[in-house]
């Protein structure tokens, strides 16, 4: 299991035993939402990451791009993720990462 320093996900596996490999350190974020790491967060971030998921063999994140799109630091990059950054584009949301 790979998880993220100080996420749910390592407080999870701690608690129940489970081995897990801190992939990313919340430091190494360099723009919450950026997924492709073009320096903004906007609709782009969002479809790149549909987009990783959905063909992975053409799309894939660098680790950066993976700390950036984690929004919920579960230590995986989901769907879940990809919505987020469409509240708040959308100003459902006031704040990535909540």
């Amino acid at each position: 299991m790979k998880v993220h320093s100080g996420s749910y996900a390592e407080e999870y596996a701690k608690k129940n035993n489970i081995n897990y490999e801190i992939i990313n350190d919340k430091n190494d974020v360099t723009l919450l939402g950026d997924a492709n790491d073009d320096g903004q967060v906007n609709m782009a971030d969002a479809v790149f990451i549909m987009q990783c998921i959905s063909n992975p063999d053409k799309y894939q994140l660098t680790e950066t791009e993976r700390a950036n799109a984690d929004i919920d630091r579960s230590g995986d990059v989901t769907n879940k993720d990809a919505l987020k950054i469409q509240q708040f584009k959308l100003g459902l949301t006031a704040k990535l990462g909540e």
